[in-house]
């Protein structure tokens, strides 16, 4: 979605629209409200000229035009670049076998886990890792991740694999907070919660490409659905935006077991169990 809001209104370094976007957001409703006026109010209607009332007219019509026009070319392009919604042909369900494999180097970080020790991506390497983000004082999509990378790194335990949830939120989760919020999420064993200095934090995120928002009134942070799995190579192999359980067991299966399924592997062993001799 922050995709999406870049390309209909444009972005800034700070996330506001840019300069089009302002435009648009603003000369809108303006043309519109002006177009009201002159149409409802017949004092001003009939205190202009023929020829001044046909200009105006004519001037408020090309606006709207332009801006009807604009505004159907940034949905056009966000509709293509919009991420597919439940229901859509891409299922929560399911992760489809063709989803693109990213297949890059993972960039490196050091930062403090709950237990006061610092982690790094090549700590993980020789195991499938699952790295996300959220923040303890999320009430809306964070509880439903968490939950949900728990319960998929539980149910592939076979494949040992490694949960690091990095916090979206710094200034509040600060290290000497990460056992209370370990707790509160429920984290065992090989899941962990990280966090350090907010220059830090904030550095990894943007290595990431996690798009931020903070109100510095509320404390809230707007952010996506996000997470990345990495290979027991260390390598990124999918950037996932629908972060079901479902989904994340299928590629953390994928990446863990040379890109066979749990279903086939099992499939695959009982084939050879009934092999004879």
């Amino acid at each position: 979605m922050d995709r999406v809001r870049e390309i209909c209104f444009g972005s800034s370094p700070g996330g506001l629209p840019d300069t089009f976007g302002w435009i648009g957001l603003i000369l809108g409703p303006a043309s519109t409200l002006a177009a009201l006026i002159v149409i409802w109010s017949p004092q001003f209607r009939f205190s202009l000229s023929g020829t001044l009332r046909r200009l105006v007219g004519a001037g408020l019509a090309g606006v709207m035009l332009a801006g009807i026009a604009w505004t159907g070319e940034r949905i056009h392009r966000a509709w293509k670049v919009m991420p597919p919604l439940p229901g859509s042909h891409v299922s929560v369900d399911g992760m489809p076998s063709s989803y693109p494999r990213v297949d890059r180097p993972a960039p490196d970080f050091s930062l403090i886990d709950e237990a006061g020790r610092t982690w790094s991506l090549a700590d993980c390497r020789g195991r499938p890792t699952l790295l996300t983000f959220a923040f303890a004082h999320c009430e809306t999509t964070c509880p439903t991740i968490v939950k949900n990378a728990i319960a998929a790194v539980e149910s592939a335990r076979p494949l040992r694999p490694i949960l690091l949830i990095v916090t979206l939120d710094p200034s509040r989760d600060t290290p000497p907070s990460l056992p209370s919020i370990a707790r509160e999420w429920g984290l065992r064993e090989d899941m962990h919660v990280l966090s350090g200095t907010p220059a830090e934090v904030e550095s990894v995120l943007d290595t990431f490409n996690v798009r931020r928002r903070r109100d510095n009134s509320t404390g809230e942070v707007e952010h996506p659905s996000l997470a990345y799995v990495l290979g027991p190579d260390g390598r990124l192999v999918y950037e996932l935006r629908v972060l079901s359980r479902s989904w994340f067991e299928q590629a953390i299966e994928r990446v863990g077991g040379g890109g066979k399924s749990a279903r086939s592997r099992d499939r695959e062993s009982a084939r050879k169990a009934q092999r004879p001799g």
